[in-house]
């Protein structure tokens, strides 16, 4: 079960919530803008998730608890820079195969993902709008932020990392203590340009090094491919498709795959396919849809081993996933309209 707590009013692009997440599934969804699929390290017995977050039209900001660790593969949010700063990292943490250290600023910008986290990590996130960012940070500054993104780190002197995680945290706990400040334009502003202040320190020293024309090319040709895989039914995707959507040769895309997501495109695909039925199986009507026929719908032709598949993923036949109950709670961190509602 997934339990979302207070928000600001009916405020399109403004919330401050708290998540208490309970499902594998319901959690995948509810991280978008990221495309996630996430499979627990120590089995499926119990999952729990925390996120304490505000969503503003051009930032999302949030701490998250994780009860149970997970290993992530996936995409990060398109058209925004996302820094994050791991609070307490775990022994078995990881960003990229590299283990953190405690408060070092994390960085991904349209790209893919590799992550480990530990039961009892926390980590502060913050989503900034590529908008935002052109229109209002100065050119150097913008520069060394977008290269930042494709390092993956940020390189800044622990005391300017000091005050942009001090900032966060007072931020976010003043804005769940009062979320109603949030409706005042003021407050949004002066907000924004807070941020914008400790994005400008953050970023007046540039990375160590360039990013290599390997990397450099194989990141355009990634991105093509996630966009397009984020984009198009998985189970219709094939190599050479992506291959000729990322203008890249199938090598140069395995690289790149293995690079950010520590995974090969096949078997992205294929995981990425698994989680989607399970997603279908959740919201299926028991005694009216079949696993079977889902199952078929999202590319899997051999059942038995699809079933075989699918329990050591997920700890449970299709068949009992069927039985369960949906657990879906929405997605907090994406803007919404009043339209949708």
């Amino acid at each position: 079960m997934a339990k979302p707590t207070s928000s600001v009013g009916s405020e399109p692009g403004i919330s401050v919530g708290h998540l208490k997440v309970e499902d594998l599934s319901a959690w995948e969804q509810s991280t978008a803008p990221w495309d996630l699929v996430a499979e627990p390290l120590d089995g499926f017995m119990n999952f729990e998730n925390h996120k304490f977050y505000i969503r503003t039209p051009s930032i999302v900001l949030y701490r998250e608890c994780f009860v149970t660790g997970l290993h992530l593969h996936g995409l990060s949010p398109p058209q925004m820079l996302a820094l994050t700063i791991p609070l307490h990292p775990g022994p078995r943490t990881a960003y990229w195969k590299r283990q953190p250290a405690r408060h070092e600023v994390l960085a991904a910008l349209d790209g893919g993902l590799d992550v480990v986290v530990e039961a009892g990590d926390e980590n502060l996130t913050l989503l900034v709008s590529l908008e935002l960012l052109l229109r209002e940070l100065p050119g150097d500054h913008l520069s060394n932020l977008l290269a930042f993104g494709a390092n993956r780190t940020v390189r800044a002197s622990p005391a300017t990392i000091r005050a942009f995680t001090v900032w966060q945290e007072q931020t976010l706990d003043a804005a769940m203590q009062q979320p109603d400040a949030l409706r005042n334009s003021a407050v949004l502003c002066a907000i924004e340009q807070d941020l914008l202040r400790l994005l400008a320190e953050l970023s007046a020293t540039g990375p160590d090094l360039p990013v290599s024309n390997e990397r450099r090319m194989g990141h355009r040709g990634l991105k093509k491919a996630l966009e397009y895989i984020h984009c198009a039914p998985g189970e219709h995707v094939t190599i050479p498709e992506l291959c000729a959507v990322a203008c890249v040769s199938q090598r140069t895309l395995e690289y790149a795959f293995k690079d950010a997501l520590g995974l090969s495109p096949r078997n992205y695909l294929r995981r990425r396919r698994l989680h989607a039925t399970r997603r279908r199986l959740l919201d299926a009507i028991p005694g009216h849809d079949r696993v079977g026929d889902i199952a078929t719908q999202h590319g899997f032709l051999h059942l038995g081993r699809f079933s075989a598949d699918y329990q050591a993923r997920f700890g449970e036949l299709p068949s009992q996933t069927l039985a369960r109950p949906n657990p879906y709670i929405g997605t907090p961190l994406v803007k919404t309209y009043p339209a949708d509602r």
